[in-house]
């Protein structure tokens, strides 16, 4: 693998090949610098660290200090990170005006082995619709809005991030159809529940239905339907790993979904 890439601001690149174990660093010491610049008015960061994403680098203070070998050390240095920008939002006294949201867009790339993570006890990996593939740790932020220390099994989705933003921001309307839903209440009060049910397409094509604690897998759980598997009913208050296909035990349920 060509680990080799070039570094780029805008449309320039500023630094080939790019010491790719300096990034997550620097991705924060821009972001902190942009707080900065626009703390007195409202404003939008949106930050994506290339790691956890393989090839996986971490700076010295990070390489080798973890348990879990180098996406350890990968994951800790992002953590470290994190907790700066936090700081730097307390220090000046935004938490209180400042929705913070962590999350990731899919589960482990398993085929990376030690290196593209771990979902346990989740079944699968990013490519499937396994929980594995699909359910994400989310973690949102809001002193004195968003509720502390509260765990939520609610089915929320990143694509309701953009219109609960847009709440906030007091667009209420758009142009274009728009996929997600505004859980703005849902984070006053996580005991609400603003979905039942959520359906996997991908390119126009259904490939599973999540309803209440049952998924079902018409097309199996991997992304690329092959001739012959057979579709998958799990209920995941039961049975979380997705072990036992309840497909033949339950016709009625399979029918509903």
């Amino acid at each position: 693998m060509n680990n080799a890439s070039p570094l780029l601001e805008g449309d320039k690149i500023i630094e080939y090949p790019c010491d790719q174990s300096t990034t997550t660093r620097r991705y924060f010491d821009r972001a902190i610098d942009f707080v900065a610049k626009n703390q007195e008015q409202p404003f939008f960061l949106y930050i994506t660290p290339s790691m956890s994403h393989v090839p996986l680098f971490a700076s010295g203070p990070f390489k080798g200090k973890s348990k879990r070998e180098l996406y350890g050390d990968v994951v800790e240095e992002i953590d470290w990170n994190v907790g700066r920008l936090l700081h730097y939002l307390e220090k000046r006294g935004l938490t209180e005006n400042t929705m913070i949201i962590f999350s990731s867009d899919n589960g482990p790339w398993l085929s990376f082995n030690e290196e593209g993570g771990f979902a346990h006890p989740l079944r699968g990996g990013k490519f499937s619709y396994y929980e594995g593939g699909v359910r994400i740790p989310c973690i949102i932020r809001w002193k004195g809005t968003v509720p502390a220390g509260v765990t939520s099994d609610a089915i929320i989705a990143s694509i309701d991030l953009f219109p609960t933003i847009m709440h906030y921001a007091g667009v209420h309307s758009f142009r274009q159809e728009i996929d997600g839903i505004n859980i703005s209440s849902f984070l006053k009060d996580p005991s609400l529940r603003l979905r039942d049910e959520y359906i996997y397409v991908k390119a126009g094509e259904v490939h599973g239905i999540r309803k209440g604690d049952w998924v079902y897998l018409p097309q199996t759980g991997n992304s690329k339907f092959k001739e012959g598997d057979e579709p998958e009913l799990f209920n995941l208050k039961q049975d979380i790993g997705e072990s036992d296909n309840l497909h033949p035990k339950y016709p009625d349920k399979v029918k509903e979904l």
